[in-house]
């Protein structure tokens, strides 16, 4: 599974849970990269593929802290 079809499907999953309240805005340097990030709202998954991406998401080891001690710290968390 590569990272690509990993950002694509958390694209799919914001689109598809339309009462989350979250709405996804994608960030790009470039027009090309904005192009293609777009791109993702025509993919749809099949749900053998959501399964299968899903088993293998939960697979991942998560390491280190999402940003600095210091930088949390700031958060109050």
């Amino acid at each position: 599974m590569n990272l690509e079809v990993f950002r694509v499907y958390s694209l799919d999953q914001l689109k598809r849970d339309v009462h989350s309240g979250i709405v996804p805005i994608p960030g790009a340097t470039k027009l090309a990269h904005l192009e293609e990030n777009l791109g993702a709202i025509t993919v749809e998954f099949s749900s053998d593929e959501i399964r299968e991406l899903n088993e293998s998401a939960v697979k991942i080891k998560i390491q280190g802290d999402r940003l600095p001690k210091e930088a949390l710290e700031m958060t109050g968390r």
